[in-house]
């Protein structure tokens, strides 16, 4: 019943799930459920209006370029050839971590400086244009090519793994505090593209948005431009006399 789901969903709460996670545990049971109904063997899917957690994806603090600067620096010493390379890559481009772990050396050209992605998560086919700095980054893996992945998994797999423990142990060498993603990665590297002045359009097709409405969401004003702003805007309201 209902109220059969409901307290499923008050268990995961008081077991400290995350509420994402409940809310995609509760999803799928939706599904199982809508299959039921339409093969017959449940008269409706009684998981349909059960409240569900709220998600809370605002985030409030991010990365600045002094951080990424500090992060690349502690990844370029790192032994971890592999993980620390994927990671750096990812901070230079933008990428996904899913579009750098499918990464295969024939979707590379470094003479034209285009990485070609097969599919994005629009499901289109795409192009990331490669800074000199991603390049040499590339060629460094090359002594380490295994297989057709230019990350190639350490235990025999195929592709390299989601490096989350390297990425925690990168930001605590680099001094940056706890609470971070990889996937901040890449809202750092619009937030980098704004703090430079680059059009908010540029850095949109750059991450490959559908929107640039949607690149605002990724981009974030640094400190430095917000004391500039608050500076300028100081001294059109009160010019200094001469």
């Amino acid at each position: 019943t209902k109220t059969h789901v409901s307290r499923f969903v008050l268990k995961m709460q008081e077991a400290e799930l995350a509420p994402a996670t409940i809310r995609t545990i509760v999803g799928q049971l939706k599904t199982t459920l809508d299959i039921g109904v339409e093969l017959g063997a449940a008269p409706r899917n009684v998981a349909k209006g059960v409240r569900l957690p709220r998600v809370d994806n605002r985030r409030t603090v991010f990365l600045e370029v002094p951080q990424v600067a500090a992060f690349m620096a502690v990844a370029q010493a790192s032994e971890q050839i592999v993980g620390s390379r994927m990671l750096m890559l990812m901070a230079l481009t933008g990428a996904r971590l899913g579009e750098a772990r499918a990464l295969e050396w024939c979707h590379l050209d470094l003479t034209a400086g285009t990485w070609f992605l097969p599919t994005q998560k629009s499901g289109r086919p795409g192009v990331i244009h490669l800074s000199e700095p991603a390049k040499t980054v590339i060629r460094e893996l090359e002594p380490c090519r295994r297989n057709d992945f230019v990350f190639p998994g350490e235990r025999g797999n195929d592709q390299l793994g989601r490096p989350i423990r390297l990425f925690k142990k990168l930001c605590q060498q680099a001094g940056i505090p706890e609470g971070y993603r990889i996937h901040d990665l890449r809202h750092a590297w619009c937030s980098a593209g704004v703090y430079a002045g680059i059009p908010l359009e540029v850095i949109s097709q750059g991450a490959r948005h559908s929107s640039p409405i949607i690149t605002r969401v990724y981009s974030h004003a640094h400190t430095e431009s917000l004391v500039a702003a608050q500076a300028t805007i100081g001294a059109l309201f009160m010019p200094v006399q001469a």
